[in-house]
């Protein structure tokens, strides 16, 4: 190889070299590396972060204003190194001596999702089939008394309605919501339906699919810390079960140690008499299984998805992902205008000769109520100008209510809900109607549909698995049977194979009866709408007998039938006397 062409080589590996070192300078510029993430100790992600931030919503929806003191100053500390004066957060910053004031926000967001969701309850059917020459048919009967099983007894023994609520509320600040079925004879024959939030529950899944719910209680007991984990998951054969473990704290450590080793979980499983009337007995792996009823006797459901500050997470996000900033401005607002009315008052300054004095010279009290004036020294001369002074300082309240306006519309906005859902009408004009209504409250409408459709499934499974755990406890539980009879429960012949449960859910915003007038008994003229349509429409408290007897009514009254309205369909449930 001559010269040239060495030199020539060298030359191409040089620009070579310099190429490579300026890709992967530029890849590493661009490489996502979540070490990196890691500040003072903090990462933006994993159990310490998650746990910080369910801590933080939490403290929020409690609406008491020391406990958010203790958490920005000192109780955070606790839960991770996070430094929050980094931030010059209202609530870590404020000196002791002002005036702070919570404003109650966060709470009232929670607490007005059971309404939002559930204020005009939840409409249940059942569908019961039957196997008929090899297909299902549906079996009418046994749908009927299981429709009237579950409305009437079931969701009343279970206390439906106000575990609901509980479950809205919980979601709305924790991002997910739990349910969990179990039974104990010495409180009811039925199954016992409970809520639980974030803070005590863990979800384990496969492929984004729940395998297990696990339910947490912890114990002190002898100065040490125990857990005990109840695992609500299937056998192999995929029966319902629930298996227990309970642990000790040694420091970090966690250790498995036997359940009779407290006596918190003793008595919970092992009292004799307890346990024979319940039937509990735990099989070498310490589970209780529920021979032939399949399925899970746990429920999780998150609250929107996906949560935009931990997307990996197996939970939802809270109404307050992205809020927290806001609700400290509020909170600061709210503590200015308190200071404002409490420091903004007319002051009065007078002179100590114009003061009031007895004959022996004395200063005479002034009125109680009299607290904004100030002393000064006047001049005794009595060609001297002594008179009383005022000093008044422009009011700020106007100010504030704009910024605090303000900052409430950014919180409502992530939260996806209306102003008027929470109560605060004076942001925005007030109509009566449905329509002005909806209109204004548009966005929790939308927000609205969105959750439903994650609850609709969800009660849906529970309610039937409910059902399902009735009738096992019926015929696997001694006494359940006997006790299930004096409650009025009737006889049941179902499986999940065979029986369906609908939920439907009432509208958030009604019609009142005039408008429901005025839309259908136009639709009805316009022939857009049958009678029957109408009359369902203008009513929805009717039920169907009700509806078909007005109905014949008001044909038998147009002349739809000349001689009497035996020749419409039979007028069942209308009195006479009431004509």
């Amino acid at each position: 190889m001559g010269l040239f062409q060495f030199i020539k080589n060298k030359i191409q590996e040089g620009r070579v070299a310099r190429l490579e070192k300026d890709l992967k300078a530029l890849r590493n510029k661009n490489k996502f590396d979540p070490r990196l993430l890691m500040l003072d100790g903090f990462s933006f992600d994993g159990e310490s972060a998650f746990t910080r931030r369910i801590y933080e919503y939490k403290v929020w929806s409690m609406g008491n204003a020391s406990a958010l003191c203790w958490f920005y100053r000192t109780g955070n500390a606790k839960v991770t190194t996070y430094d929050y004066n980094r931030f010059n957060y209202f609530w870590a910053k404020c000196p002791p001596e002002r005036r702070m004031v919570h404003c109650g926000i966060p709470g009232l967001i929670s607490s007005r999702m059971a309404d939002i969701l559930f204020k005009n309850g939840v409409q249940i059917n059942t569908l019961v089939y039957a196997n008929e020459n090899g297909s299902l048919a549906e079996n009418k009967e046994q749908g009927k008394k299981a429709n009237e099983f579950i409305n009437d007894v079931l969701l009343q023994k279970l206390r439906f309605q106000e575990n609901i609520q509980t479950a809205a509320v919980n979601e709305s600040w924790g991002g997910h919501c739990f349910f969990r079925l179990s039974h104990d004879l010495s409180v009811s024959p039925f199954p016992i339906l409970e809520t639980f939030d974030i803070t005590r529950c863990e979800i384990v899944k496969e492929r984004k699919i729940t395998k297990a719910i696990i339910f947490k209680t912890w114990y002190e007991h002898e100065r040490n810390t125990h857990r005990l984990d109840e695992i609500y998951t299937t056998t192999e054969d995929g029966d319902a079960c629930i298996q227990y473990r309970l642990f000790k704290f040694e420091g970090d450590k966690e250790v498995e140690e036997p359940l009779l080793s407290i006596p918190q979980t003793f008595n919970a499983f092992f009292l004799s008499d307890q346990g024979n009337k319940n039937g509990v007995t735990l099989d070498e792996q310490q589970r209780f299984v529920y021979k032939g009823l399949k399925g899970m006797l746990a429920f999780e459901k998150p609250n929107k998805t996906p949560s935009l500050e931990f997307p990996d997470s197996n939970y939802g996000a809270s109404d307050y992902e992205g809020s927290i900033d806001e609700f400290d401005v509020l909170d600061e607002i709210t503590s200015a205008n308190a200071r404002e009315i409490r420091t903004n008052e007319t002051k009065r300054y007078i002179p100590n000769v114009m003061i009031p004095r007895d004959e022996k010279g004395n200063e005479l009290p002034f009125d109680d109520f009299c607290d904004s004036f100030v002393i000064t020294r006047g001049d005794p001369d009595q060609d001297a100008e002594n008179k009383i002074q005022d000093s008044r300082i422009d009011d700020k309240t106007a100010s504030y209510l704009e910024k605090w306006k303000k900052t409430l519309s950014t919180v409502c906005n992530n939260a996806k809900i209306s102003p008027s859902s929470l109560g605060i009408t004076w942001l925005e004009a007030v109509g009566p109607s449905a329509e002005s209504q909806r209109e204004r409250n548009k966005t929790t409408l939308d927000m609205r549909d969105g959750k439903l459709l994650l609850w609709k499934p969800l009660l849906q499974e529970l309610i039937l698995q409910a059902t399902l755990m009735s009738v096992w406890m019926r015929n696997n539980v001694p006494t359940a049977r006997e006790k299930q009879e004096t409650e009025g429960a009737g006889e049941l012949a179902l499986t999940k194979a065979t029986a369906t449960v609908q939920v439907s859910f009432g509208e958030y915003i009604s019609e009142g009866v005039t408008q429901r007038v005025t839309t259908w008994g136009g639709a009805k003229a316009q022939g857009v709408a049958s009678t029957d349509e109408a009359v369902r429409q203008i009513h929805p408290d009717w039920t169907a007998k009700q509806v078909q007897d007005e109905v014949n009514i008001i044909r038998f009254e147009l002349g739809v039938s000349t001689d009497s309205p035996d020749n419409l369909p039979s007028l069942t449930g209308v009195d006479e006397t009431e004509e």
